[in-house]
């Protein structure tokens, strides 16, 4: 690669390389210095740059050709493994009695009682065991099932996040699907515990390339945290309706310790808007943080030539757009090159990836129960076409439904 041997035609000589941390034009001497002893053993050694080959693939058909047929894939890639929330209006109209419920806290809950992996993963690119060994993330190809009402994998697609059946017909926006296994393949990376979700209901695993397999695994990583801002939250909502009597309000605080592990203070419990919502936001979007991007796009303001071309011609940062406020000052909007991106320890992809896999087979979960009623879901939430017998059962704990309609019911949908 360019990146590894120090080109000097993609980089600039006193670029250091993030990963060996040694100037470029120290690499480029080490690559000489390698080709020229291969030569001098007697060796006819055939070079070419990274750069050059993807010229050759521009121009030739025959390279690109060949290509195509390879099965050679990019080592994995952790952010791939990171889906956000399924959203989808499965039907358009619908006429009659229906239900609006939504899950309460649903990340807090994930956090609180899903596994999640602990340590260093064994990064696993050849030899792989039985796939239900595994906990972790996989880069693999897999086939969907035909037909199946409610898909289980994440897949990106134009820009958007889709649950598709057939890859071509995602890719090409068909209709009808009118394809064979080999063009209906899904080729991603995933969390293991949803394609383990997926083999259960029909899709079947192709081939695996790459697995990070975390031998150790844990439910209580985010437990005290949940907990702490649980507490308050609950506490900031003041008592419920039917907690009228010391008896109703002592019950309470029990039937709450026994089914979340939290000791609610009779003293605190008193409505409070301002602290529930705080307490709510740090129940919710502190995971966040650990898949959060750094790689942002800067803005640089500068008012003289050598200021702008130092920006524009250094070959570790990509340049997105250019404008000039006035006759003294450029904007300059950039982000470092992907190769260029610096690591932090502040992030965990891992974490992340697992905390929205989790969130998304607990929605699963229950599109499986409601089978075609369903009508509309979006990351937490669900409408579904009741008959009075297909109705899900509401609660007051975290992951439980709670009534949005608060009793009523929905007459007419439409989307």
């Amino acid at each position: 690669m360019d990146f590894f041997h120090g080109c000097d035609i993609c980089f600039d000589r006193d670029d250091i390389n993030p990963v060996s941390k040694i100037p470029m034009w120290a690499l480029l001497k080490k690559t000489k210095e390698r080709a020229s002893k291969i030569r001098s053993l007697g060796f006819n050694l055939k070079e070419i740059w990274e750069h050059e080959y993807h010229r050759m693939k521009e121009r030739d058909a025959c390279i690109r050709d060949f290509c195509s047929k390879l099965d050679i894939v990019e080592r994995l890639n952790l952010r791939d493994a990171f889906y956000g929330g399924r959203t989808n209006a499965t039907k358009l109209f619908y006429e009659g009695e229906a239900k609006y419920i939504d899950f309460t806290s649903l990340y807090p809950f994930v956090n609180k009682y899903s596994p999640y992996p602990v340590g260093h993963p064994e990064v696993i690119t050849s030899d792989f065991s039985d796939f239900s060994q595994y906990f972790g993330i996989v880069k693999c190809s897999i086939l969907p099932p035909r037909g199946l009402y409610h898909p289980v994998l994440p897949y990106r697609s134009h820009g958007k996040l889709t649950f598709p059946l057939c890859s071509t017909c995602v890719e090409t926006q068909s209709n009808i699907c009118e394809h064979d296994d080999a063009d209906r393949l899904l080729k991603g990376t995933w969390v293991t515990i949803e394609v383990q979700k997926a083999l259960e209901v029909g899709y079947k695993l192709i081939k695996m390339y790459e697995v990070h397999h975390f031998k150790e695994q844990s439910t209580s990583l985010f437990k005290s945290y949940i907990n702490t801002f649980l507490k308050t939250k609950q506490e900031a909502s003041g008592w419920p309706e039917k907690c009228e009597t010391d008896a109703e309000r002592a019950l309470y605080i029990k039937n709450y310790e026994e089914h979340e592990g939290v000791v609610l203070d009779p003293d605190q419990i008193e409505k409070n808007p301002g602290r529930r919502q705080v307490s709510k936001l740090c129940l919710n979007s502190f995971w966040g943080r650990w898949g959060m991007k750094e790689n942002k796009i800067q803005t640089t303001f500068v008012s003289s030539l050598p200021e702008f071309n130092a920006i524009l011609t250094n070959t570790t940062k990509e340049v997105s757009d250019i404008y000039f406020p006035n006759d003294s000052i450029a904007v300059l909007k950039w982000k470092m090159k992907e190769e260029f991106s610096p690591q932090s320890d502040l992030t965990n992809i891992y974490l992340a990836a697992f905390t929205t896999s989790h969130a998304r087979l607990k929605l699963y979960n229950e599109l499986e129960k409601l089978g075609e009623s369903v009508l509309y879901y979006d990351t937490d939430s669900v409408i579904y076409a009741s008959n009075g017998k297909n109705d899900l059962k509401i609660g007051d704990y975290l992951g439980d439904f709670t009534d949005e309609l608060e009793g009523d019911t929905i007459v007419k949908f439409v989307s």
